[in-house]
């Protein structure tokens, strides 16, 4: 009977050992946002380096977030790179800084350097005059303690007052081939101070007359095959660190549906879509990198998708890591990690989705 129960003990462990494999595993698909200018272990974005061991932490500057000032902020990335170097060592420090409209280490607030919008960059059209720039923002981040940029945006300027895109000026140009050698030459200089960068926002957002923030964006009617192009080229040229998917509908693309919260069908944006996922991204243009999600408390998910809902279908689809930004005051790691694990118990996700992302998001992560 002793050994009998020895040999229980023994599954029993490995069997917890299995479970905290897999919950560790989870957590890496996951870049979280958190509150506050400082860092304390007590906090929760602490229990998410430690307990959880999230994949990433995304900074914003908005008031109650985290970035004040330059001296600020160095103290808080340098608290949180000493206390990952011990519980969660590859952990990611991503942020937004695409030159332009979208800076969360603005000159507003004491940081140094130009500002340029990718669509003067496209206008000028000299790769190197963007690949010193861009060596600039990339010195700034290095300095700040980053090792991942949410940019650049390789969305085509075809609709110049798309209120995400060609109205912030987010766009190189409209010209596909425009927009890979200048988007090439920003990425190199990241490359350089191995910050890994996000190519944005896949199949395409530059066509849309309203902003996924607020809600469901549908392109069907104004997409252009064209709005491919620049990932074609950049894949191609050898690019591997990650490309983020944004939350557009697209018809002509795939029309699948899945039911809302309301309980009524919807079809899927780019996000929750395997056939633009794993068909064009992976099959057609040929990325084997890791795919991100835009932010998945958005308007045009959180709105209609309950979460669980909204990250079986995004896994399956073949995201590989999701951006949460907005915890509303709960530990949304926690439930985001707990929920997929359910899935994978249950079936609804295969546990080969699983290892796949990490391998993925672990390769990606040697190249910091």
């Amino acid at each position: 009977m002793k050994f009998i129960a020895a040999l229980l003990s023994i599954a029993l462990f490995c069997g917890m050992l299995n479970a905290d494999e897999l919950s560790e595993k989870i957590a890496q698909m996951f870049i979280v946002g958190f509150d506050g200018g400082s860092f304390s272990e007590g906090s929760l974005v602490a229990k998410a380096i430690k307990e959880q061991k999230v994949g990433g932490l995304i900074f914003f500057a908005l008031e109650g977030r985290n970035i004040n000032d330059p001296g600020q902020l160095k103290q808080l990335t340098t608290d949180i790179k000493a206390y990952a170097k011990e519980h969660n060592p590859t952990l990611l420090l991503a942020i937004d800084v695409e030159g332009g409209w979208v800076d969360r280490l603005s000159p507003r607030q004491g940081f140094k350097h130009r500002v340029i919008m990718a669509k003067a960059l496209g206008e000028l059209n000299d790769p190197q005059f963007t690949y010193e720039y861009a060596q600039e923002l990339a010195a700034l981040l290095e300095e700040y303690g980053f090792n991942m940029n949410f940019a650049p945006v390789v969305d085509l300027d075809v609709n110049p007052v798309s209120p995400a895109i060609g109205g912030l000026g987010r766009s190189f140009s409209k010209d596909p081939n425009v927009v890979a050698s200048q988007a090439k030459a920003f990425i190199k200089a990241f490359q350089e101070k191995r910050i890994l960068t996000s190519l944005k926002h896949f199949p395409g957002h530059g066509s849309a007359t309203t902003d996924s923030h607020n809600g469901l964006t549908d392109v069907t009617y104004t997409w252009q095959a064209e709005e491919l192009e620049p990932y074609r080229q950049l894949v191609g040229s050898g690019y591997s660190d990650l490309v983020m998917v944004g939350h557009v509908v697209n018809r002509n693309l795939d029309n699948t549906t899945i039911l809302t919260m309301a309980g009524e069908p919807s079809v899927v944006p780019a996000t929750l879509s395997k056939k633009m996922i794993g068909g064009i991204l992976r099959d057609d243009i040929g990325f084997q990198g890791a795919v991100i999600s835009d932010d998945m408390t958005m308007g045009a998910i959180a709105d209609l998708y309950d979460f669980r809902t909204a990250l079986k279908n995004g896994i399956n689809a073949g995201v590989d890591m999701f951006i949460l930004a907005n915890h509303h005051g709960k530990d949304q790691a926690a439930e985001a990690i707990a929920l997929v694990y359910n899935l994978v118990e249950k079936g609804d996700i295969p546990k080969s989705r699983i290892d796949e992302a990490y391998e993925r998001i672990m390769k990606m992560k040697t190249r910091m």
